[in-house]
């Protein structure tokens, strides 16, 4: 008995050591793995847009960062995470930053408790919540509303759509150590429409964005690119010499030139006439889809369009996701070559796309249509000087870009996931002005996707909704009961 006894409680002495040396090992685990979590990612994203993690482009870019980059959080990292669920996927985004990248650091600042903080930010109007983010040159203020996107819900209220935090950060982090910015202007004096969803895009993106009147010497010998959105008066012929000079550069070229129809323009002669040079005519009427699965929602006017060449196309992460060019005017391109110029159609219309003209009656129906696809949606045409001694060697190049569409530029398509509007014309923008080092970051949305359906898809889980699952239900109870009767 005494031998039994000695025996249990050897074995009880036992089982206390190792429970004693396995505790030990987990605090030690757990301190050594908090340590090495702080500065390297040991986390695992289990969600279907990896919302938590860093884009492949963007991991590239802030791999080979050399300058040193601060990320300042207006806030205690507690209060900030703890605010909404979209604060704590910016704060882990932010957080990735400095993981991934010895250059970057974060710091938490209790704002509150510290108001002397913005002395050292006299030309930002701070708040709590905000984030600086600077380098030795510069810095740059990302309000919070600007870690997100928002959309107005039916009665009104506005609520958060999808994250941006990965795009702001970033933006602001090239920013600071961009040593030349390219700019953007935007002409106005004609009625254009404002583009704002457009040009906070590009002005996220590392684009210094302004406002230009031609007549008032708005395109500056350092503006890189102008903008023209839907004017509903024409120029006139002085402005239009200044329009050509713009992209001739004095001989060096180097310009790039966008131009966006809108459905509700008049006649524009001067313009048009502008345009037909560089081998491009903006048509009558809106151009329409009678294929259901190519059409958004049930709009048969929201259509998307196929990329009709590789070249600008393979910039986008993933070619199955399509542009949406919505309420958009045919476009017919001219000349494929002639002399120096050259067209290349961008996005086009399918087959199944017609034009309805603009002085159709109400009993216009599509197979009254004369106009069908294929149908250009966006062309670019190029003025390429070649040199003198080798004709098959570019020395430089301007560029104009004319889409039938300026809804193609809402806030509707731009910031929607599930369309490549943004991403298509920023890396279009990117790889025509040279910024080689730019990358484009798309939204992403961490509480669900919406469903952005054609009519096709609506209508068969309409179907399968409204009779295959009740009459699977039917046959279902039939069989259960007719079972049950016959036992």
């Amino acid at each position: 008995m005494k031998k039994l006894f000695n025996a249990k409680t050897g074995l009880r002495g036992l089982y206390a050591l190792v429970a004693a040396v396995a505790f030990i090992v987990v605090v030690v685990l757990n301190i050594v793995m908090g340590l090495l979590a702080d500065r390297y990612p040991m986390n695992i994203d289990l969600t279907s847009d990896s919302v938590f993690e860093l884009g492949d482009e963007t991991l590239d870019f802030i791999g080979a960062l050399e300058e040193p980059v601060k990320i300042q959080v207006l806030a205690t990292e507690e209060k900030f995470v703890n605010t909404t669920v979209y604060n704590a996927q910016a704060n882990e985004i932010m957080r990735e930053f400095a993981r991934r990248s010895d250059n970057i650091d974060i710091s938490y600042i209790d704002y509150v408790a510290d108001p002397t903080f913005a002395a050292s930010y006299p030309d930002y109007s701070l708040k709590e919540g905000d984030v600086i983010v600077s380098s030795d040159e510069r810095s740059r203020q990302v309000k919070t509303e600007e870690l997100f996107n928002y959309t107005y819900s039916q009665t009104g209220g506005l609520s958060i759509a999808s994250s941006r935090a990965e795009e702001a950060i970033l933006s602001a982090v090239l920013y600071v150590v961009s040593d030349e910015l390219t700019t953007v202007a935007a002409i106005e004096g004609h009625g254009e429409a404002s583009g704002s969803a457009f040009l906070d895009l590009l002005g996220d993106n590392n684009y210094e964005v302004s406002t230009a009147n031609l007549l008032l010497g708005g395109l500056t010998e350092g503006t890189d690119v102008a903008l023209i959105i839907a004017p509903t008066t024409d120029y006139t012929e002085e402005e239009i010499d200044l329009l050509a000079a713009f992209l001739e550069n004095g001989g060096a070229y180097g310009k790039t030139l966008l131009y966006f129809a809108g459905a509700e323009q008049p006649a524009l002669p001067n313009l048009e006439a502008f345009l037909a040079e560089w081998g491009v005519a903006v048509g009558d009427g809106l151009v329409f889809e009678t294929d259901q699965s190519r059409a958004y929602s049930t709009q048969p006017f929201y259509a998307i369009t196929d990329y009709a060449e590789e070249i600008y196309s393979s910039l986008l992460k993933d070619t199955s996701i399509p542009v949406l060019v919505p309420v958009c005017r045919p476009l017919e391109v001219l000349y494929s070559f002639m002399e120096n110029y050259t067209t290349t159609t961008l996005l086009t219309f399918g087959e199944s796309a017609g034009v309805r003209p603009s002085d159709a009656g109400e009993d216009f129906s599509s197979k009254d249509a004369e106009i069908w696809g294929p149908i250009p949606a966006v062309v670019m045409s190029s003025y390429r000087l070649m040199d003198s001694t080798d004709a098959t060697k570019e020395v430089a190049s301007s560029h104009v870009i004319v889409s039938g569409s300026s809804e193609m530029l809402a806030d509707y398509t731009l910031y929607n996931t599930a369309f490549s509007n943004a991403g298509y014309m920023v890396s279009l923008l990117n790889e025509l002005c040279g910024r080689d080092g730019m990358i484009a970051v798309t939204p992403k949305s961490i509480v669900g996707n919406a469903l952005n359906l054609n009519q096709a898809a609506a209508d068969t889980i309409g179907m399968v909704f409204i009779a295959v699952i009740p009459a699977l239900m039917l046959v279902f109870g039939l069989v259960v009961w007719l079972t049950r009767r016959h036992k």
